[in-house]
C-alpha cells in the first residue's frame, strides 16, 4: 500500500488533524501526531480506515492516469449533447456589472429549425440531451424556449433519450403563466440571482429604466419553488458583501431553508467588469475569508445545502466536444462568457450541421494535464486547471483561490459537523 497522492492534511483550531482527499472525496479525522512517514507502525484498525477512504490505495495504481483517462472520456464523451442556447441577447435589466454586450437579436423562425434539426440529426448517438436557457434575459422569448422544448421533448421521448431542461434567469418576468409554461416543458433546474437585500439589489439590478425588482424577483421566487429546484446566486464585491446576511435574514424569515440552494460568487472581471464597478471586485483572498463567514451564517440560519468540493473530471463543458453555446443567427460560441467577441465565435449552425473555424482548435486541443504544474498539484482532481477560457484567453491560472478555498471549507465542515 501506499499513500495517495490527493491527500491534504489540514491541521484545525483545535489541533487536530484532518485528512482530506481531492480525488475521492474522503475526509478522516485523525490525532495530531499521525503521520504517513512510516505506514508500518500504524494500528490495524487505523490502516483499515485509512484504505477504506482510499487515503492508502495499492501499489500498483497510478492516479494521474486514471485522472487523465476520465478527463478525456468526459470531454470527447459523444453520448450526451449539451446545448447552452440564448434565444435572446436583450434584457429588461441594467445590472452594473453586466459583462454582454446587449442588443435586440433574437432567434428566427430559421434558427429555430435549425436547432431543432441539428439536436435530431445528433440524437442517433447520444443519451442524454441536456439544455440550458441563458440571455440576455432569455424568458423574453419564452414561446422559444417553449418551441424548441416541446419538439426536443418529444424527440427525446420517442428515442427513449434522457432530457435535462433548466433556466438561469433574473426572475422578473417568471410569474405564475410562466411558471406553469416552463413547468409543462420539463424545467426542472432554475438559477436567480439576488444581490443583496431591496436598497442594495434595486440599485445593482434594476429594470432598464430604472425600477426597483428586488419585490418582484423574491415574489416570484416564492411562486416557484414548489416547481423547481432553485438556486440563488449572490454576486459579490466591496459594494454589497457587507449586506449578505440582510438578504440571508430575509430569506430565512420566508422559511426557505430547505426549500432554496444558496451560493456565492465573486464578481468576476469579464471583459472590464471591475472598472465599470469602479474596481470594486474583492482579490481572491478577501472574498475567500467573507465566503467562510456567509456560509458559517447560512448554517446558522438552517440553510443546510452547502457545496462541497469534489472531483470534477473536467472543469466544465467548455472544452467538452459535444457543448456549445448557441445565440441567434445560430453563432456557435464554446463560453458563454465569449458570446459578446465575435472573434471568439467557433462556427455557425447550418442545417443540421455546424461549419467550425479555426478557433476550435484550442478548445479540442486544450489539456489542463500538460501543465507540469497541474500534474504535479494535489488540487488537480477539484479544479482540472480551473477555468479553459482564463487558461486560454488570459494566460493564466487561479490556483490559489482553490488551495485557500479547500482549506477553510475544512475547517468550516469540522467545525460545523456534529
Amino acid at each position: 500500500m501506499k499513500e495517495s497522492n490527493y491527500n491534504l492534511i489540514i491541521r484545525t483550531k483545535n489541533r487536530n488533524k484532518v485528512i482530506y482527499n481531492t480525488l475521492y472525496g474522503s475526509v478522516t479525522l485523525v490525532p495530531k501526531s499521525f503521520s504517513f512517514t512510516n505506514l508500518k507502525k500504524l494500528k490495524p484498525e487505523v490502516k483499515n480506515l485509512l484504505m477504506l477512504n482510499k487515503h492508502l490505495i495499492p501499489d500498483e495504481i497510478n492516479e494521474l492516469d486514471l485522472i487523465r483517462s476520465q478527463n478525456r472520456l468526459q470531454r470527447f464523451n459523444k453520448e450526451t449533447l449539451e446545448l447552452t442556447i440564448l434565444p435572446t441577447l436583450w434584457c429588461n435589466l441594467n445590472c452594473q456589472y453586466c459583462y454582454e454586450n446587449k442588443r435586440k437579436e433574437e432567434m428566427t423562425t430559421r434558427d429555430i429549425a435549425a436547432i431543432c434539426n441539428f439536436v435530431e440529426a445528433k440524437s442517433s448517438n447520444v443519451n442524454t440531451i441536456s439544455i440550458l436557457w441563458f440571455g440576455g434575459e432569455p424568458l423574453l422569448r419564452v414561446d422559444i424556449i417553449e418551441t424548441i422544448s416541446k419538439k426536443v421533448s418529444a424527440l427525446a421521448k420517442r428515442k427513449k433519450i434522457n432530457f435535462k431542461n433548466s433556466i438561469i434567469t433574473n426572475g422578473t418576468l417568471l410569474n405564475e403563466k410562466t411558471r406553469d409554461r416552463l413547468a409543462k416543458i420539463g424545467i426542472k433546474y432554475v438559477q436567480i440571482t439576488l444581490d443583496g437585500p431591496p436598497e442594495i439589489h434595486d440599485k445593482r439590478k434594476p429594470f432598464i429604466n430604472g425600477g426597483a425588482t428586488f419585490k418582484l424577483i423574491l415574489d416570484n421566487i416564492l411562486k416557484a419553488i414548489d416547481y423547481f429546484d432553485v438556486s440563488i446566486r449572490i454576486n459579490v464585491d466591496d459594494e454589497n458583501i457587507h449586506s449578505v446576511r440582510d438578504l440571508v435574514d430575509i430569506l430565512s424569515s420566508l422559511n426557505l431553508q430547505n426549500k432554496l440552494y444558496i451560493y456565492v460568487a465573486k464578481t468576476e472581471n469579464v471583459l472590464g467588469v471591475c472598472e465599470s464597478i469602479g474596481g470594486a471586485c474583492l482579490n481572491d483572498i478577501d472574498f475567500l475569508n467573507k465566503e467562510k463567514r456567509i456560509l458559517q451564517y447560512l448554517q446558522e440560519k438552517g440553510f443546510k445545502k452547502i457545496a462541497r468540493p469534489s472531483y470534477r473530471p473536467d472543469y466544465c463543458t467548455a472544452d467538452n466536444v459535444h457543448s456549445y453555446t448557441i445565440i441567434p443567427n445560430n453563432k456557435i460560441y464554446k463560453c458563454w462568457h465569449l458570446v459578446s467577441d465575435p472573434k471568439e465565435q467557433v462556427g455557425t449552425l447550418s442545417g443540421s450541421k455546424i461549419v467550425f473555424n479555426h478557433n476550435i482548435y484550442k478548445w479540442l486541443a486544450y489539456d489542463p494535464i500538460d501543465d507540469i504544474g497541474c500534474r504535479r498539484c494535489r488540487y488537480l482532481p477539484l479544479c482540472m486547471g480551473g477555468c479553459p477560457k482564463i487558461r486560454l484567453e488570459e494566460k493564466r491560472k487561479r490556483c490559489d483561490n482553490l488551495k485557500n478555498s479547500i482549506t477553510k471549507f475544512i475547517e468550516f465542515l469540522m467545525a460545523n459537523t456534529r
